[in-house]
């Protein structure tokens, strides 16, 4: 089976076109599962699979699975490496590329090129932070989830809830450092207030204009970069006067750009870079 390794700031992809999939495959889940695993398959945080014009748009479809099997609504990072790969194996001949996913449809225009390195910028569609959509059990009856306190154990932390077509969790601290992202992460992720689960956002504001984020992401665990993350990330801020309308977001990755003006869809600018391509032997 063919496929073509992609990353957009470290948060990594195996992509598959649905016409290379081998008839015999049971299962989706079961083969991002096995091609993602870092030890004895190819290693990454998700498989993307892409069919063909299948939309009344006449626009890519795109599904996404984590590492872990389970399948995800969208992906920033994920439709950015999606994009590239349309431009690296020429079916896009266009600078704008419509992709739909679970969750909508998302248009990217391609701002730069060179060799396997791409760089675009997202319509990532409107925020939202009702909590039925999220969706989020709210007890209080609140029309959004802004500083609402999350109980954890005998304590309890203050999260603003997002959806980005996914679940977002996003806290905030004056300080990242000695944060224990691993241990707080898949807490949160499962917590029953969450009842889609949700991925998890640490973040530190560092001006009007940049924070620094670290993802905890569903299904795959802490990665390096998220690009729905970065847009709850930011509208998290954005809603509480913490940052303008305008910002960079720092992850481990490297830096995306998210522009937000409330009403309005949400803009992602950032990279994505083919890996390589290659051949899976085994996706049974």
């Amino acid at each position: 089976m063919k496929f073509t390794k992609a990353q957009g700031l470290g948060n990594d992809f195996i992509i598959v076109e649905e016409k290379d999939v081998p008839a015999q495959t049971d299962s989706f889940s079961d083969m991002s599962l096995k091609i993602c695993n870092r030890h004895y398959g190819v290693g990454a945080d998700g498989m993307l699979l892409i069919f063909p014009h299948v939309t009344k748009r006449g626009a890519y479809f795109l599904r996404i699975f984590n590492s872990d099997g389970t399948e995800a609504e969208t992906s920033g990072n994920g439709l950015r490496c999606c994009a590239a790969f349309l431009f690296h194996r020429g079916l896009v001949k266009t600078p704008k590329v419509e992709i739909t996913t679970q969750s909508g449809w998302c248009q990217l225009e391609l701002l730069s090129h060179h060799a396997h390195r791409y760089s675009f910028i997202a319509d990532m569609g409107n925020p939202v932070l009702a909590p039925d959509s999220i969706p989020f059990k709210s007890p209080d009856g609140t029309d959004r989830v802004v500083n609402f306190p999350l109980p954890i154990g005998n304590s309890s932390l203050p999260i603003t809830a997002v959806s980005m077509g996914n679940p977002h969790c996003v806290l905030f601290f004056e300080s990242l450092e000695g944060i224990p992202v691993r241990d707080l992460g898949p807490v949160v992720e499962n917590h029953p207030l969450f009842p889609n689960k949700t991925n998890v956002e640490f973040v530190q504001v560092l001006n009007k204009e940049e924070m620094i984020v670290v993802f905890w992401e569903r299904g795959a665990g802490e990665t390096l970069s998220s690009g729905t993350g970065a847009s709850a990330a930011a509208t998290a801020a954005m809603v509480q006067g913490l940052v303008g309308e305008s910002v960079t977001i720092h992850a481990a990755g490297g830096d995306m750009l998210v522009e937000w003006h409330q009403g309005e869809p949400l803009f992602v600018t950032g990279p994505a870079e083919i890996v390589f391509d290659g051949a899976w032997p085994d996706p049974s």
